[in-house]
Parts: structure tokens; sequence; C-alpha cells
């Protein structure tokens, strides 16, 4: 059975696209050297030194969104590509590393179909690569427990607020068998759920300068911005925000960099879900006996 776009997805999406731009705009963090990669599925990447991503807790994956170039032999495992950029085919995202151990990490894409899969190797290592994170914390963060955590810049916390609800909607940004189109036509939209976000960004300069650790905050607000409008394109709403460490009364006027906080709402589909009538372990009889007050029985044949 399938379900609506998950809060959680919405924000993966994000922080990929969110990843790609910032390391390509030369934003990210020190690049981490590659050692070895596997012709498998999923890519196992080795890096030089400890790559940081935090081990599956109880089973789950801790988000961690990289940038991967450089890797001969195994070039699929590079997605720095961007010319055609669209969320739909994956190559143009951000990968999503989960650690095995230290050293080790398995690659994860977007498929046609917009879902997290193993990323295939198309041939041996040869050498080169690196992985470069845009975030500290590896990713966008969701939940306002990570507002106030010690971190360092650049970081984006996604703080969902509130919903609204609305009539469905018919818009979509993709015209023939594109699979978004294909999907929609699948499952209709019965409503539409409006998720309003607290945005917060944080940005620092490089090198360190507080006048322009406004700018690195504002490109960091900005590529978010950019990436809903690739991912939900006529979908989207931004409200206005405010520089949270400059108003007056703030509890920290001098820290590394500024943050900038404003509203996001994304829309997503309630979707019309087939639901079974009754488990799967429940069978009907082939045929069921009636009898009305006063009346002979009749027989009423189940086919379903």
């Amino acid at each position: 059975m399938s379900h609506s776009p998950s809060i959680v997805a919405l924000v993966t999406l994000l922080s990929l696209d969110v990843t790609r731009g910032l390391v390509l705009a030369g934003l990210g963090q020190t690049p981490i050297a590659i050692t070895a990669a596997t012709n498998a599925t999923p890519i196992v990447l080795t890096t030089a030194t400890a790559h940081g991503v935090p081990l599956p807790q109880d089973g789950i994956p801790q988000p961690a969104h990289f940038i991967v170039a450089g890797v001969l032999g195994t070039t699929s495992a590079n997605n720095v590509d961007t010319q055609a950029h669209s969320f739909t085919q994956g190559q143009s995202l951000a990968v999503q590393a989960v650690a095995i151990t230290e050293t080790t990490l398995a690659l994860y894409n977007v498929d046609a179909d917009g879902f997290l899969a193993p990323l295939a190797g198309d041939g041996p290592y040869v050498g080169g690569g690196t992985i470069t994170a845009a975030f500290p914390d590896l990713s966008i963060l969701m939940g306002r427990e990570h507002v106030t955590e010690f971190s360092g810049p650049p970081r984006v916390v996604m703080v969902p607020v509130r919903s609204s609800f609305g009539p469905k909607s018919v818009y979509n940004r993709n015209t023939g068998n594109a699979p978004e189109r294909a999907a929609q036509i699948a499952q209709r939209s019965i409503a539409t759920e409006n998720v309003l976000f607290e945005v917060h960004c944080w940005g620092q300069s490089d090198p360190r300068d507080p006048r322009f650790d406004f700018d690195a905050t504002r490109a960091v607000a900005h590529q978010l911005i950019q990436s809903a409008h690739l991912i939900s394109a006529g979908s989207y709403k931004i409200t206005d925000g405010a520089w949270a460490d400059q108003t007056v009364g703030a509890v920290q006027l001098l820290k590394a960099g500024h943050e900038f906080v404003f509203g996001l709402t994304l829309a997503t589909p309630i979707l019309d879900q087939a639901l079974p009538y009754a488990p799967d372990d429940v069978a009907a009889l082939p045929t069921t006996m009636l009898q009305l007050p006063g009346a002979s029985s009749s027989s009423v044949s189940c086919t379903g």
C-alpha cells in the first residue's frame, strides 16, 4: 500500500539537493579521500580517514549526505553532473551514505520514482575520489531539539510547527509518462496538507568576517529556497524571516556567524488509498443464503 509523501522524505530530498548546491558552490566541508570502492550494489567506499558518519542505531541508519567526485573505474559513485537537474533523475543529487565501519560507507541515491535505492557499481575501482559533506551535521536536521545543541555552521534545522488542509491540487510540473505523473494517476489526491516549517539557517564566512557572515548565512537560506523550488515547484510558499541573533534581547549576540529564521510551507497530497475489506486470511463463502421475512430464500453469489 502506498502512502502520501512523508515529512521525513521531503526533508531528505531537500537535504540531498542543498548538499549538492552548497558543495558545488565551494561552501562544503573539507573533502575526505577515498582509497577503495566496491563494484557491487550498493557501492561501498573506503575512506583514508574516519568519515564521521554515526553507525546505525538500533538498525536505523543516521542521515549523512555527500557529494562523491573523482572516483575512477566505479564511476557511477560520482554524482557531480548537474546539467540535467531533476529530483527524479537521482544522478544530480547528493548521495546518502550509511556507515558500515568508521572508514566504510554504503551509498544510496534517489531512483526514478523518488525513493532511496542502493547505488550500483559499474566497474572495478581504479583509484582516486573524495567525499564532501555540506554540513558538520552531515545533513539538514529536523526537530526543535536540534536548534540549541552544540554544532557549527553551515547548519540548517527544519522544525515542523503546524499543518493546514485544503482541497486537492491538480498541479504537476511533469508531463507525458514521467514517473511522478504516473504515480499521481495511479493514486488520486483527495486533499492537500500544507506543512509549515520553521527553518533555521546558520552560516559563517571563510575566512571569518562578521560582515560577510550575513552573506554566508543568506547563501545557505537561498540554496534551501532554490532546492524547494526544484523539488516542489508550484507547491511551496515562503514567509518572512528574521535575523534571530540580531533582534533586541537576543540571548546570544556574539557567536560564530549569524542565524536567519524564516517560514517554508510545503504542500503534500493526501492520497486515495485502497483499503482491504477484510484481512487476507478471511475468505467469503462461494454462496450466501439470504432470506427476507415472508419470502423464500435466495442464493447470492459472492465474487470478492
